[in-house]
């Protein structure tokens, strides 16, 4: 079964996205600054909306017949759900199937976390 990875990394100033194949092999790593945003409007709505479409448009145009299994990593959790949300539909249309999704949420401590001893 061919199946790709697809890691989406959400900073506050920016969206990676790197897809590799089910060896861990990098086909191709797309982010806001490559496609021409520079400072404040790389985290725009339009710039990550394009980043979206230029992945999905990747991945249709070189594998058609494959699942895809996406590792969403960032800080808002309901701004991750809204993000696989979109890149769901807009790979749904082109007929691609998703195998699963893993959405990891860093929480922020703020320096002040409970110590061992008291766990």
């Amino acid at each position: 079964m061919v199946y790709l990875i697809i890691y989406f990394k959400v900073y506050k100033n920016n969206l990676f996205i790197s897809i590799t194949n089910s060896f861990g092999l990098i086909l191709k790593v797309i982010n806001s600054g490559c496609l021409g945003f520079k400072h404040s409007k790389k985290r725009t709505i339009i710039s990550y909306n394009l980043v979206l479409s230029y992945c999905s448009k990747f991945i249709y145009f070189w594998y058609q017949d494959l699942y895809i299994f996406f590792k969403i990593a960032g800080i808002q959790k309901t701004f991750l759900q809204k993000l696989y949300l979109n890149f769901y539909t807009s790979i749904k249309v082109k007929n691609l199937w998703c195998l699963g999704f893993k959405i990891i949420n860093k929480v922020s401590h703020g320096g002040c976390r409970i110590s061992k001893k008291y766990l």
